[in-house]
């Protein structure tokens, strides 16, 4: 069973070609956000360059937004996708099983898969931050789409948010976050990777960068301890591979604010990709 699993973030696209869990296939794309219409076509696109022809059982998309029936509903980084029915549009396309979910709902239930742990929560840290938890082995969506961690508020006097609220948690804890910071203190914009590297040559003021960083990313890993108490959260997304320079800080934080047990706090490379891809299997959505 062939199974292509699309990760789209707010800049790039991750597509990966499967068989079963094991990868065959992975490209990268830059994508244009301008229209529905156009970024409706670019993934089609992707797809049948991922595919290069071979016949798909189904395709799983994970979008960083609220999702409903196939539909995204809210997309805060990539408004020009809001409503649109994504599933739908792939299953015309193409005659494929398709499902499209939560970008980090994916990404923690193919942690959960691989790691063969039932109970676990995933947070995803890129362009912003998206939650996903798995209870009993299945996606937790409450009563339509739980877990949205980002939009979370840390400061209820804070930073206006793409969601229209202020002082959400990815306003401080996210890769846009970072170059916000950077910007401030050097003029310029520095990509995470870049100053995280720029920290671990002891720059004293990206270390400082990081240090906010964990603290920030510290009050909301507490807030979801005392709501979840798990065992595990696994950390993805772009930037959770700076978690050397941040992560201490984080913990330092969460020990401060909890009486409840720290949780194991894990890394993870993996994208939403293959959690996408075994959301689709199943044909959950």
């Amino acid at each position: 069973m062939l199974l292509i699993g699309i990760d789209l973030g707010g800049t790039k696209v991750s597509a990966a070609l499967f068989s079963g869990k094991r990868e065959l296939k992975r490209e990268r794309f830059m994508i244009e956000m301008k229209t529905r219409e156009a970024v409706v076509e670019q993934m089609f696109r992707i797809f049948e360059k991922i595919s290069s022809g071979k016949k798909i059982s189904a395709v799983g998309i994970g979008v960083p937004g609220s999702v409903k029936d196939g539909r995204t509903v809210f997309v805060p980084n990539i408004t020009s996708l809001n409503d649109t029915p994504l599933k739908k549009a792939f299953e015309k396309k193409f005659h494929v099983r398709a499902a499209v979910e939560n970008d980090a709902d994916c990404f923690a239930f193919g942690e959960s898969i691989m790691r063969k742990e039932k109970d676990l929560i995933g947070i995803t840290i890129g362009t912003g931050l998206g939650g996903g938890v798995v209870i009993g082995g299945e996606i937790y969506h409450g009563s339509g789409s739980a877990a949205h961690f980002g939009h979370m508020t840390i400061d209820m006097n804070g930073k206006k948010c793409s969601c229209g609220s202020q002082g959400c948690l990815e306003q401080y804890a996210s890769g846009r976050s970072i170059e916000d910071e950077a910007e401030k203190i050097y003029g310029e914009r520095i990509k995470p990777e870049s100053l995280a590297n720029l920290a671990r040559r002891g720059d004293a003021k990206a270390m400082q960068v990081f240090d906010t960083f964990g603290k920030h990313l510290g009050i909301g890993l507490s807030n979801i301890n005392f709501m979840f108490n798990p065992q595990t959260i696994v950390l993805g997304g772009g930037v959770s591979q700076a978690s050397d320079v941040f992560l201490p800080s984080a913990l330092d934080e969460m020990r401060k604010r909890c009486f409840l047990e720290i949780p194991k706090i894990l890394t993870s490379s993996r994208d939403c990709c293959f959690g996408a891809a075994m959301v689709a299997m199943r044909g959950k959505k």
